[in-house]
């Protein structure tokens, strides 16, 4: 699982949206008044790009990114849709 995380068979996927979709990006409620959601609009028919190598880069998901270390995957179940070998999301 760690080379399939280090070196993705499939590092980024392009999709094409079916009907418009509403996203929002939560804020970290902190308090403030700049803490608010996001939200963006991506209308039918939009090419959306993932990049799923940055998913399995990413500091705050993977600590240590770059090092290659095994045993991280033996410390329980993992979050959803922070390790995307096959893009499946497991």
């Amino acid at each position: 699982k760690e080379s399939l995380r280090k070196y993705s068979v499939v590092p980024i996927v392009a999709r094409r949206t079916v009907e418009d979709l509403y996203l929002t990006e939560e804020s970290n409620n902190n308090g403030s008044s700049k803490d608010k959601a996001k939200q963006y609009y991506v209308p039918q028919g939009c090419s959306v790009m993932i990049n799923i190598q940055s998913i399995h880069m990413d500091p705050e998901i993977w600590p240590q990114p770059m090092q290659y270390n095994p045993q991280r995957f033996l410390q329980g179940p993992l979050e959803p849709f922070t390790f995307l070998p096959f893009i499946a999301g497991h």
